[in-house]
């Protein structure tokens, strides 16, 4: 540890699970740490039968700045199952502690227990929630794995696990492929989405309004499993705020309106959380959101640090600095303002303290703040903002969000001159599940088989393959490349049967793709197939040279495609 320090190595991570059970052993490390001043801190994992507040404290004096438990389950009759000595009375007496002392706390969970039911999965969640354990990274919980060697794998029958029927060869463990008496394949599947729903990546993604896309996907394509929780409603009210769908908004309101059941002050606490905007030709002023373009330079020399295309931001909300914001009260819509400002003095980048910073700034757009206070306010509200920008490639590159509005707002036909931004567009909507949408922008390809075989990619892509294979036998082509893309659909529907009688029915391709899409078939609809070992080894055989292949082309120069569809993501405006 001291040569690791020297070297500059800032944090250690201990991999023992059971860090404390020498407690004699634990305690001379600990000592030595101290003893020769290293005060990295440290990340360590026990048992909470293996640890006590004195032993804590020990720890924490030592350098330990995270400590997580071995929880696994939070019902008390499944932990009597395990034959694990875990005391719930234990754990969150240790966790309490801990979280005096300041060090952050992590428990590991899991589900798919033996006689566990679906109650038992939602306790554990309570669990975890009632000690404010942030639920993330260790703190998330996922399946149980039945690995070769444990006593579980062994004797799956005799703890009431039922493995998956289909190929498995023989080299690989059941791992999650499995169900219980107690709780079926989609019991497992609600409770590992409810898991990722009470995830705080969840709820920072809808906060700071990223991945805003695939929040909504996720929440759309499990609302089954999800339909009874109050945060499924609320981040979906928030994603689709943001994203200006009202409609959609609309759906998830009522859905937390019908939930809350005459819950008038819940209802007024999420109400009260989404923002509107309204387009306006008024000067800007406190409180208002604008999105312009700005060059700047510091004493005649161009400062990048506040130059760039497309800031969108809120005046008034403590977000930037006030003499900043100062420069664009008064702004209007396509109005081009000089101003200057000055960093303060105690600014958190010493080099820019004091400096004075002249700024050049085009008003694309001024939006005014609608402020509602009712769910009916919300329904009579009729926004409907114009975001006509040209500068798609821009967009697309720097901001998710003004990049949908745009192409939503452009003309169809003229977003087919550059095909990477139709399909982009449908990819967005099919994320949304707006399938009216879709159909629409299909007429338009109406004739165009392959615009039409490119729009069903991308619906593949974006995991709609029902929708997708609508589209295939819509164009009624038999080539090769159809008949694979239909079976895959077939495939990722769970209809193995139907896929590989339709790649049964053509001429056998030899590249991956179909060799690949063809062993997955014979997997699950013909396990017990011959073939299925030599086919399995011939794919290996081709990802390898596959996977080769990339590095040939990087040594000879070439550079690699940008993919066709595009999704970043990134904050670019930083307080300033």
């Amino acid at each position: 540890m001291e040569h690791l320090e020297k070297r500059g190595i800032g944090r250690f991570w201990f991999a023992d699970p059971n860090f404390t059970e020498d407690r004699q052993r634990t305690e001379q490390l600990l000592e030595k740490k101290i003893e020769r001043g290293i005060t990295t801190p440290f990340w360590c994992q026990t048992r909470s039968d293996l640890m006590d507040p004195p032993l804590l404290e020990k720890l924490r004096t030592a350098g330990a700045d995270t400590i997580a438990f071995g929880l696994e389950s939070g019902s008390p009759g499944v932990l009597a199952g395990t034959n694990k000595r875990i005391e719930l009375d234990r754990v969150r007496e240790n966790v309490k502690a801990a979280q005096a002392l300041g060090m952050e706390t992590e428990l590991f969970t899991i589900f798919g227990l033996p006689n566990e039911t679906e109650e038992d999965a939602r306790q554990t969640l309570e669990f975890v929630r009632s000690l404010g354990i942030p639920i993330q990274s260790n703190s998330g919980s996922q399946q149980m794995q039945l690995y070769f060697g444990s006593t579980y794998a062994k004797h799956p029958e005799r703890f009431h696990f039922k493995p998956f029927s289909g190929y498995r060869p023989r080299y690989l463990s059941i791992g999650d492929r499995y169900e219980t008496d107690a709780m079926s394949k989609a019991a497992i599947r609600r409770v590992r989405n409810r898991w990722a729903l009470a995830n705080e990546q969840m709820e920072r993604d809808v906060y700071f309004k990223q991945r805003l896309f695939e929040v909504l996907d996720f929440l759309l394509a499990n609302r089954e499993d999800l339909k009874d929780d109050p945060a499924f409603y609320a981040y979906g009210a928030l994603a689709s705020c943001a994203i200006e769908e009202y409609d959609l908004l609309g759906e998830f309101l009522d859905g937390y309106e019908k939930l809350q059941n005459g819950n008038a002050a819940a209802m007024e606490e999420l109400v009260s959380a989404l923002n509107f905007f309204q387009q306006s030709d008024r000067p800007a002023g406190p409180g208002d959101r604008i999105i312009f373009d700005s060059r700047s330079w510091m004493d005649g020399v161009a400062f990048t640090g506040i130059s760039g295309k497309y800031w969108d931001i809120l005046l008034g909300r403590g977000l930037l600095l006030q003499s900043f914001e100062e420069g664009f009260i008064g702004a209007r819509e396509n109005e081009e303002i000089v101003f200057q400002f000055t960093f303060p003095d105690d600014y958190e980048q010493a080099e820019l303290r004091g400096r004075e910073v002249e700024v050049q700034a085009v008003i694309r757009k001024v939006f005014r703040t609608v402020r509602v206070a009712t769910l009916d306010a919300v329904r009579n509200l009729h926004i409907r903002n114009s975001y006509s920008f040209s500068d798609l490639d821009l967009l697309r590159d720097q901001n998710e969000i003004l990049y949908y509005f745009a192409l939503r707002d452009a003309e169809p036909t003229e977003l087919l001159r550059t095909p990477s931004h139709f399909l982009t567009l449908i990819h967005r909507l099919a994320k949304l599940a707006k399938r009216r949408e879709l159909d629409r922008l299909a007429g338009i390809l109406t004739g165009n088989r392959a615009a039409l075989s490119a729009m069903a990619d991308t619906l593949a892509a974006a995991g709609k393959p029902s929708w997708a294979l609508e589209y295939y036998d819509l164009i009624d082509q038999d080539g090769p490349s159809t008949v694979l893309k239909r079976a895959q659909c077939l495939l990722a529907l769970e209809k193995a049967e139907q896929a590989l009688a339709l790649l049964e029915s053509f001429p056998e391709g030899k590249d991956l793709e179909f060799l690949g899409t063809l062993l997955e078939c014979l997997k699950k609809a013909r396990p017990d197939s011959p073939r299925i070992p030599s086919l399995e080894h011939h794919v290996l055989n081709l990802r390898l040279e596959s996977a080769l292949q990339p590095a040939k082309i990087s040594r000879s120069g070439s550079t690699s495609m940008k993919p066709l569809v595009h999704g970043l993501s990134s904050s670019r405006l930083k307080k300033f």
